[in-house]
């Protein structure tokens, strides 16, 4: 995933060229094809910079255009690293545009390299992406369209990864962090060991979801003798989701988060996440599901102590909106006991609904959710903890490492046993048919 692009000014953004006015003036063009290629790619999250040897007023001009400038640069790829490093990026999640000898270095550190189609022969060398388009004549709106096309091919590859079986394993972090970063990073990094594809959290506006009267009734927690207390003190504010956030991109897993209140989702949409989560206690919060909704990112949406009336309403929302969603089955009782599992009604939800159907758990073993997967679940969402006896309501229906470890090992392997659903001989059972049918 691009975090990050950086552009050279003259070759790139202008073609190269000086203009005089009537009085003599030096004059460049800014095409505006790049300009709103700019604004959609800020729009999305990804960070677009300049880094030019020169710094005139036409340079400080465009300043108002990006997130950040390196004007008058004299080393770009010592600027590059020091950039990416203070703020937490891959240099393999950014891009960098440039024509000019003086480009080459930063090109060959670049997760991607582009270059216009006008480039000096030795930048074309070096590039990934040699562009249709010259410099100053939509070369980055060029960029722009080839890093959707890309998006798209990842969204691809995804969905045929679901066609083939691949179950979408979300770690559910959840609040089981007790307001701890470094029970956090250790709960990711067991989530990425541990082969799961995410892990989730939960965001509230402690405010919005609770009234004063219960925020003020005596709760006991490590925080003191009030709900606000126990509430506030394990809720993740701006730091801690921008570290999350850094961390998970470090460590090359995906997060996402269960808004409670629509603040709280707004919230999230500063992270330029893949996926959305609404939980089964938001299914009828028409106000949060609109909000969600309206970003059509592919959501995933639990439905445990739902009707299929209040189901009804909630994916009629996602589909007004055309915003991509996958129900996921759940009793929400912690821990849930196995005879409550009823699996079965996620076919029905299948048939009714004509979408992917995954299963988020809260029972205390791993059988239960195996058997979610031979039935088809396409995704699968499970608790996980540090320790059964930390504190939290959550802790008792969540997974320890051992455990999520050999779930998602025996997932892995039912999906490869679950096979195509053709009937085949394979080579093995044709030595054997063979001797047998010989015989």
């Amino acid at each position: 995933m691009i975090e990050a692009v950086f552009l050279d000014i003259d070759g790139v953004l202008t073609d190269g060229r000086i203009y005089m006015d009537g009085n003599g003036a030096a004059l460049k063009t800014l095409n505006l094809k790049d300009l709103d290629a700019i604004t959609s790619m800020r729009g999305e999250g990804i960070r677009v910079g300049c880094v030019s040897g020169e710094d005139t007023p036409f340079s400080q001009a465009i300043r108002h255009y990006v997130d950040f400038a390196a004007l008058g640069c004299k080393d770009k790829p010592a600027f590059i690293s020091r950039y990416c490093r203070e703020n937490g990026l891959d240099l393999q999640n950014i891009l960098y545009v440039g024509d000019g000898k003086y480009d080459i270095g930063a090109l060959k550190m670049a997760g991607i390299s582009a270059c216009p189609a006008d480039a000096i022969p030795a930048v074309r060398e070096v590039c990934r992406w040699v562009l249709e388009t010259k410099g100053g004549c939509g070369c980055v709106a060029s960029v722009y369209d080839r890093i959707q096309q890309m998006n798209r091919n990842k969204q691809k590859d995804r969905q045929e990864d679901r066609k083939m079986g691949r179950v979408f394993v979300i770690a559910e972090i959840g609040i089981n962090h007790n307001g701890d970063m470094e029970i956090c990073k250790k709960l990711i990094e067991w989530a990425v060991l541990t082969g799961c594809d995410a892990v989730k959290f939960q965001k509230r506006t402690i405010d919005k979801v609770y009234t004063k009267e219960y925020l003020d009734s005596y709760r006991e927690s490590p925080w003191g003798t009030t709900q606000r207390e126990q509430k506030e003190g394990l809720e993740f504010g701006k730091e801690e989701y921008d570290e999350i956030d850094r961390f998970c991109r470090e460590r090359g897993i995906e997060w996402l988060a269960s808004a409670w209140d629509v603040d709280a989702q707004r919230f999230l949409r500063q992270y330029n996440l893949k996926y959305n989560k609404v939980a089964s206690a938001m299914l009828t919060n028409m106000e949060l599901l609109q909000t969600i909704a309206e970003e059509k990112k592919y959501t995933y949406i639990s439905t445990g102590m739902s009707t299929y009336e209040e189901i009804d309403a909630a994916v009629e929302v996602f589909k007004k909106n055309g915003c991509p969603y996958e129900l996921m089955h759940c009793n929400s009782t912690y821990p849930m006991k196995n005879e409550d599992a009823n699996l079965r009604v996620m076919n029905a939800l299948r048939e009714r609904y004509g979408v992917n159907v995954g299963y988020s758990g809260h029972e205390t073993g791993r059988i239960v959710s195996l058997a979610a997967v031979a039935l088809g679940a396409t995704s699968l969402e499970r608790h996980i903890t540090l320790g059964h006896s930390m504190y939290g309501s959550d802790q008792a229906a969540s997974l320890e490492v051992d455990d999520l470890q050999r779930l998602v090992k025996d997932i892995r392997v039912l999906e490869i046993a679950l096979g195509s659903g053709e009937k085949v001989l394979t080579p093995a059972e044709e030595e054997v048919r063979k001797k047998l049918r010989n015989a």
